[in-house]
Protein backbone atom coordinates (compact mmCIF):
# COMPACT_ATOMS: atom_id res chain seq x y z
CA UNK A 1 0.00 0.00 0.00
CA UNK A 2 2.84 2.41 0.82
CA UNK A 3 4.49 1.70 -2.52
CA UNK A 4 1.22 2.44 -4.30
CA UNK A 5 0.83 5.77 -2.47
CA UNK A 6 4.40 6.66 -3.29
CA UNK A 7 3.83 5.88 -6.98
CA UNK A 8 0.67 8.04 -7.03
CA UNK A 9 2.52 10.91 -5.37
CA UNK A 10 5.37 10.65 -7.88
CA UNK A 11 2.90 10.62 -10.76
CA UNK A 12 1.17 13.74 -9.40
CA UNK A 13 4.49 15.54 -9.12
CA UNK A 14 5.44 14.58 -12.67
CA UNK A 15 2.11 15.82 -14.06
CA UNK A 16 2.36 19.06 -12.09
CA UNK A 17 5.89 19.68 -13.38
CA UNK A 18 4.81 19.19 -16.99
CA UNK A 19 1.77 21.43 -16.74
CA UNK A 20 3.52 24.31 -15.02
CA UNK A 21 5.73 25.24 -17.94
CA UNK A 22 5.03 28.44 -19.76
CA UNK A 23 4.89 27.97 -23.50
CA UNK A 24 7.03 30.44 -25.36
CA UNK A 25 5.78 31.66 -28.69
CA UNK A 26 7.59 30.55 -31.80
CA UNK A 27 10.29 32.87 -33.15
CA UNK A 28 8.99 35.53 -35.51
CA UNK A 29 9.85 35.65 -39.19
CA UNK A 30 12.23 38.43 -40.15
CA UNK A 31 9.40 40.44 -41.73
CA UNK A 32 7.21 40.04 -38.66
CA UNK A 33 10.11 40.97 -36.38
CA UNK A 34 10.77 44.15 -38.38
CA UNK A 35 7.12 45.18 -38.24
CA UNK A 36 6.67 44.41 -34.54
CA UNK A 37 9.96 46.08 -33.56
CA UNK A 38 9.04 49.20 -35.55
CA UNK A 39 5.67 49.29 -33.77
CA UNK A 40 7.39 49.05 -30.39
CA UNK A 41 9.86 51.81 -31.26
CA UNK A 42 7.15 54.09 -32.65
CA UNK A 43 4.93 53.65 -29.60
CA UNK A 44 7.42 53.59 -26.73
CA UNK A 45 7.43 56.88 -24.83
CA UNK A 46 10.77 56.18 -23.11
CA UNK A 47 13.92 54.22 -23.77
CA UNK A 48 13.08 51.86 -20.91
CA UNK A 49 9.65 51.18 -22.44
CA UNK A 50 11.34 50.53 -25.76
CA UNK A 51 13.72 47.97 -24.23
CA UNK A 52 10.88 46.30 -22.35
CA UNK A 53 8.79 46.02 -25.51
CA UNK A 54 11.67 44.72 -27.61
CA UNK A 55 12.53 42.06 -25.01
CA UNK A 56 9.10 40.53 -25.52
CA UNK A 57 9.82 39.78 -29.18
CA UNK A 58 11.44 36.52 -30.30
CA UNK A 59 13.75 36.95 -33.27
CA UNK A 60 14.39 34.22 -35.84
CA UNK A 61 17.13 31.88 -34.65
CA UNK A 62 19.51 33.13 -37.34
CA UNK A 63 19.21 36.69 -35.96
CA UNK A 64 19.24 35.84 -32.27
CA UNK A 65 22.82 37.04 -31.61
CA UNK A 66 22.42 40.32 -33.51
CA UNK A 67 19.11 40.93 -31.75
CA UNK A 68 20.74 40.30 -28.35
CA UNK A 69 23.49 42.83 -29.21
CA UNK A 70 20.82 45.35 -30.21
CA UNK A 71 19.00 44.90 -26.89
CA UNK A 72 22.30 45.32 -25.01
CA UNK A 73 23.01 48.58 -26.85
CA UNK A 74 19.47 49.81 -26.12
CA UNK A 75 19.90 48.95 -22.42
CA UNK A 76 23.29 50.71 -22.35
CA UNK A 77 21.66 53.83 -23.82
CA UNK A 78 18.97 53.75 -21.12
CA UNK A 79 21.60 53.38 -18.38
CA UNK A 80 23.63 56.31 -19.73
CA UNK A 81 20.52 58.50 -20.10
CA UNK A 82 19.51 57.75 -16.52
CA UNK A 83 22.97 58.71 -15.30
CA UNK A 84 22.84 61.99 -17.25
CA UNK A 85 19.42 62.75 -15.73
CA UNK A 86 20.79 62.03 -12.25
CA UNK A 87 18.45 59.06 -11.76
CA UNK A 88 21.26 56.58 -11.20
CA UNK A 89 24.94 56.44 -10.44
CA UNK A 90 27.24 56.03 -13.45
CA UNK A 91 29.28 52.86 -13.01
CA UNK A 92 31.82 53.24 -15.81
CA UNK A 93 34.91 55.05 -14.64
CA UNK A 94 36.71 57.36 -17.05
CA UNK A 95 33.75 57.41 -19.46
CA UNK A 96 31.47 60.42 -19.70
CA UNK A 97 27.85 59.18 -19.72
CA UNK A 98 27.05 61.57 -22.59
CA UNK A 99 29.73 59.94 -24.71
CA UNK A 100 28.48 56.49 -23.66
CA UNK A 101 24.93 57.52 -24.63
CA UNK A 102 26.03 58.62 -28.10
CA UNK A 103 27.98 55.40 -28.62
CA UNK A 104 25.13 53.16 -27.38
CA UNK A 105 22.56 54.97 -29.51
CA UNK A 106 24.79 54.65 -32.56
CA UNK A 107 25.24 50.93 -31.95
CA UNK A 108 21.50 50.45 -31.36
CA UNK A 109 20.65 52.31 -34.57
CA UNK A 110 23.16 50.21 -36.51
CA UNK A 111 21.80 46.91 -35.20
CA UNK A 112 18.22 48.04 -35.84
CA UNK A 113 19.14 49.00 -39.41
CA UNK A 114 20.93 45.68 -39.93
CA UNK A 115 17.82 43.84 -38.75
CA UNK A 116 15.52 45.94 -40.95
CA UNK A 117 13.70 47.83 -38.19
CA UNK A 118 13.79 51.22 -39.87
CA UNK A 119 11.65 53.11 -37.32
CA UNK A 120 14.04 51.94 -34.61
CA UNK A 121 17.11 53.07 -36.51
CA UNK A 122 15.99 56.63 -37.12
CA UNK A 123 15.89 58.46 -33.83
CA UNK A 124 17.65 61.51 -32.48
CA UNK A 125 21.21 60.84 -31.50
CA UNK A 126 22.66 61.84 -28.16
CA UNK A 127 24.37 65.19 -27.87
CA UNK A 128 28.08 65.34 -27.36
CA UNK A 129 29.24 67.52 -24.48
CA UNK A 130 29.87 71.11 -25.49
Amino acid sequence: MAKQSLAVAALCLAVAACGGRERRPAPLSRTALDARADAVCAGAPTGADRVQGLRKLRPPLALKETYAQWLRAEADAVAAARAIAGESKWAAENVDPQVALAIAQGKAAGYARRLGAEACSSRPAGRMPG
